[in-house]
C-alpha cells in the first residue's frame, strides 16, 4: 500500500536516503493488519447506583444506575459515586431517558466529575413540555485519571403530577492498568 499523506509524509522526508531524496515522499507501508484486544483486570462487582455511594473502584466494575419518576417525586442532584481509582480505565454502556411532562426546562444529566467536581457531560437533555420517546445514547470513552476521587454524578429534576421520567444508565468500568 502507498501512503503520500500526513505523518507519513513526515517521516519519508526524515529519511535521510539518497533514494528517498531523488523522488517524491513517499513510504511502503505493508498490507498486515494486527489484532488488537484489550484486557482489562477482571470484572469483580456491580453497583446498583440508587443513592450516594462511597464504593472505591479500584478493579473492573459495572455501574448500573435507574431512577424512575411518575408523578410527584423531589429532584436528585447528587446520586454521587462510585469513585475511582487512578489508572488507564475504558467506559463503555449507555445512558437512556425517556419523558413525558409538563415544561419543565430542567436538567437530567449522567456526568464524570473530577475530584474537584468538575463535569465531563457523559449525557444531559433539558426537560420540555413536548415528550421525549425513549432514547439510548452511547458511552465510549477511555480515560486517563492522574488522582483518585472521580465519580459519576446523576441529576434529575423534580417532577409534578402527571410527569414522568425515565433515566438509566449502565456502564462497564474496565480498569485497564
Amino acid at each position: 500500500m502507498k501512503q503520500v499523506t500526513g505523518r507519513i509524509v513526515d517521516l519519508a522526508r526524515a529519511l535521510p536516503t539518497t533514494q528517498q531524496q531523488a523522488r517524491d515522499a513517499s513510504i511502503d507501508l505493508p498490507p498486515d493488519v494486527s489484532s488488537v484486544i484489550e484486557l482489562p483486570a477482571p470484572l469483580k462487582r456491580g453497583v446498583i447506583l440508587a443513592n450516594p455511594t462511597t464504593f472505591v473502584g479500584a478493579e473492573s466494575f459495572v455501574m448500573s444506575a435507574g431512577f424512575f419518576n411518575n408523578g410527584v417525586t423531589a429532584a436528585r442532584n447528587a446520586s454521587d459515586g462510585p469513585f475511582f481509582t487512578a489508572g488507564l480505565w475504558h467506559l463503555k454502556g449507555f445512558c437512556a431517558i425517556q419523558w413525558n411532562g409538563t415544561a419543565q426546562n430542567n436538567v437530567a444529566a449522567v456526568s464524570l466529575l473530577d475530584p474537584d467536581n468538575a463535569a465531563i457531560g457523559l449525557f444531559a437533555t433539558d426537560l420540555q413540555a413536548a415528550a421525549i420517546p425513549l432514547t439510548m445514547f452511547p458511552v465510549d470513552l477511555v480515560l486517563s485519571l492522574d488522582r483518585p476521587g472521580w465519580f459519576f454524578r446523576i441529576v434529575t429534576p423534580a417532577t409534578v403530577a402527571l410527569d414522568l421520567l425515565n433515566l438509566n444508565a449502565q456502564i462497564v468500568c474496565n480498569r485497564l492498568l
